[in-house]
């Protein structure tokens, strides 16, 4: 048995231990914190479980399960074997990748590998491997795979940004086939001009990083092909003022950008980005052959901001100068705010703004408002306190939920706390609790919390549309009355979650490399299978129909067996929306001033990872409706909901205080025009024809009563 801290397993000396004959095992010396514990054993699959140690004892239980042998040879392209090389793993039980060293005859062994299919490459000096993907390994299998290498080839390009101009010091990341092996890499020069070597015949996805530029993928890239261009969008800066309640300036006080991408992924910054570090084999370091080695290290951390330790007033990060001022760089093109955090008042935030590459934006100004206390007290059924109970917290303005555990008193206090919070709490062999409470400025609100103890659980397997164990899905678990539970599945991909609700569940499980799935789990079970499909990245274009002009900023949405995906075109109009479902899915395409596209698609299996071209979008521009709401005396109505009645994808809009009203991305033909008040009642007018791109400023719509002066 060994353990190692979770933050620091590499340059952590573990605490190994031996395990008796009855399997027990006992580590005395842990101290409170996250800790990764592996079980191993000759001729079995290691195992990993993360496991967080606080002051009482905890107990964790492994199931090894028989491990497979996988041996082979490397060999010349004339048929010979090699007297060096190495040789890379990587699938469903080993992640990332690792290498190990040929023997002198150019055979090598990977013992001790885990149920599951996985992909092999072969490297030597000059020489190299396609990936041998698709090997389906069994529990206590001995299989064998012989690599043959062929003379490496080269991919040349050039980094630039938008403007054409070279981008040095980028890094480039380069990667084959739908199970990643660790990437190949390279620094462009002064010129831009990049050069990765070691790469067998083939398609590749390239990625390249640049200090104060966007990261951009380019996928296709072929290999031995033409030279390949990356353009990076430049980055922009956001700066403004953080004032107090009575308009002074508020020095050193933390600033954080949160918003949504170009793409529609959310970007939340609070310090400036590192510099890119280069993925290569240095974080799975060459190991003999004949020993596979341990990954150290569990699941990425769910982030939780807003725990214990992490302080508004901490110096790292972005934050306001003397004279209350700040400067936010790096920040890529979407739509964001700026949020103010400071000890004692409630996180603020700027309106709402969009930003392009390149853009400087001044003059954002922000207003701290002076926050309460929210202490949360949580008691079990029969009153007494319930200490270390996860206390989640979501306050009006916060980026993200705050978390915390309850004390000996069963207590948990959030300081900076202002209007509505909504509450969560969870605690072992308890379902999960919500409720909300409202703290005023300056003041002080206590929130009785009690939970009902002895609650149902869901235990399963996650597993691929084979029937191979998955390991590392993310679980979560949704109640009637909407809490959540979550977990990650285990090495085999088992799973348990406990303190729930009594069912019907909604479960939703999540893979890198799986399109998401979703169940409906009527009540407690011990034997859930939980089946993933391999996801297929699809991309496509949006362009003008009249012009043939790419749309920029174009929404594309996708509704199939994973649920609802969603994309926003670049600045050449292509869109990219990766792991969706095989099946029939719904295709939505939208965009300012455009009639929207809908259309119908049957999306096929892809488990090589090929990327699924969907082709051009050609919207038509949309036909726009002006008018007027008036009253039965004639008067304007101010705030009257009007709607197409014939468009329902279209949204409704409100009149102004003119009564005046404009619905644009009409698609042509005859359309009528609905229009209510609460006061003023409600009618609808019409049918009025429209053609692509008209724009029709004469509808009135008269309600039957009188609006409220």
């Amino acid at each position: 048995m060994r353990a190692a801290p979770s933050a620091d397993p590499l340059t952590t000396t573990p605490r190994t231990v031996d395990v008796g004959n009855d399997g027990a095992y006992t580590f005395t010396d842990l101290t409170v914190g996250a800790w990764d514990v592996t079980a191993s054993l000759e001729g079995y699959a290691s195992s990993t479980e993360p496991v967080e140690m606080t002051a009482s004892n905890r107990e964790v239980v492994f199931r090894l399960a028989k491990a497979a042998v996988l041996t082979g040879t490397l060999r010349a392209p004339e048929g010979s074997k090699l007297e060096r090389g190495t040789v890379s793993i990587v699938g469903s039980g080993i992640w990332p990748a690792r290498t190990v060293a040929a023997n002198a005859d150019g055979s090598f062994v990977f013992p001790d590998v885990p149920e599951g299919i996985y992909a092999l490459r072969g490297d030597a000096e000059g020489l190299v491997s396609a990936p041998r993907e698709g090997l389906l390994l069994e529990a206590g299998q001995r299989a064998t795979a012989d690599l043959m290498l062929e003379p490496a080839f080269e991919l040349r390009g050039i980094v630039e940004d938008m403007d054409g101009k070279p981008v040095p010091n980028a890094t480039v990341w380069v990667r084959q086939g739908s199970i990643s092996m660790a990437a190949h890499t390279a620094t462009s020069g002064a010129d831009g001009r990049f050069a990765v070597a070691g790469l067998a015949k083939g398609t590749y996805r390239a990625t390249a990083s640049a200090s104060h530029h966007v990261t951009v993928s380019a996928a296709g890239a072929r290999v031995p092909g033409e030279s390949l261009r990356l353009a990076l969008p430049a980055t922009a800066t956001l700066r403004g003022t953080v004032r107090g309640p009575s308009g002074d300036t508020a020095p050193n006080t933390a600033v954080e950008v949160v918003g949504t991408d170009g793409a529609g992924l959310p970007v939340h910054l609070t310090a400036p980005p590192a510099e890119p570090e280069e993925e290569d084999s240095s974080a799975s370091p060459l190991v003999p052959a004949g020993h596979l080695g341990v990954t150290l290290g569990g699941v990425p951390p769910i982030s939780a901001a807003g725990a214990p330790g992490t302080a508004r007033g901490g110096n790292a990060g972005f934050r306001t100068d003397a004279h209350g001022e700040f400067e936010i760089t790096d920040v890529p093109p979407g739509s964001f705010r700026v949020l103010a955090l400071a000890d004692g008042y409630a996180p603020s935030s700027s309106a709402s703004f969009a930003v392009e590459s390149g853009d400087v934006l001044e003059a954002i100004d922000i207003r701290l408002d002076r926050g309460g206390e929210l202490e949360v007290q949580v008691r079990s059924g029969r009153g007494t306190s319930v200490p270390n109970a996860q206390v989640t917290v979501l306050a009006a303005g916060d980026p993200m939920a705050r978390v915390a555990l309850t004390d000996a008193q069963g207590a948990a206090r959030f300081p900076g706390i202002l209007g509505t919070a909504d509450v969560a709490v969870e605690a072992p062999g308890a379902a999960p609790v919500r409720q909300s409470a409202e703290v005023a400025s300056g003041a002080r609100a206590t929130l009785v919390v009690d939970l009902a103890m002895g609650a149902a659980h869901v235990t399963g397997r996650t597993l691929d549309d084979r029937g191979v164990p998955i390991g590392r899905v993310h679980i979560s678990i949704r109640g009637r009355q909407g809490a959540e539970r979550t977990t990650v599945s285990d090495a085999s991909g088992d799973f348990r979650i406990e303190g729930l609700e009594e069912g019907p569940y909604t479960l939703t499980a999540t893979h890198e490399r799986h399109a998401r799935t979703t169940l409906r789990v009527s009540g407690e079970t011990d034997a859930l299978e939980v089946r993933l499909t391999s996801g297929t990245a699809v991309v496509g274009r949006v362009l003008d129909d009249w012009r043939g002009t790419p749309i920029r900023s174009a929404e594309v949405v996708m509704k199939g067996p994973a649920g609802r995906m969603r994309a926003v075109a670049d600045r050449a109009g292509t869109f990219r929306i990766d792991r969706v479902a095989a099946g029939e899915t719904s295709i939505a395409v939208s965009a300012k001033g455009y009639a929207m596209r809908t259309e119908a698609r049957t999306i096929t299996a892809n488990p090589y990872g090929d990327t699924v071209d969907l082709g051009d979008f050609s919207l038509e521009p949309g036909a726009t409706l002006v008018g007027v709401v008036l009253d039965a005396l004639g008067r304007p109505v101010s705030g009257a909901t009007v709607r197409v009645a014939t468009a329902s994808a279209i949204p409704a809009v409100r009149s102004g205080r003119d009564g005046a009203f404009r619905i644009e991305g009409l698609p042509a033909g005859l359309h009528e025009v609905h229009a209510s008040d609460p006061n003023a009642g409600e009618a609808t007018d019409g049918p009025y024809r429209v053609g692509v791109g008209d724009v029709f400023e004469a509808v009135r719509i008269h309600l039957p009563g009188r609006s409220t002066p």
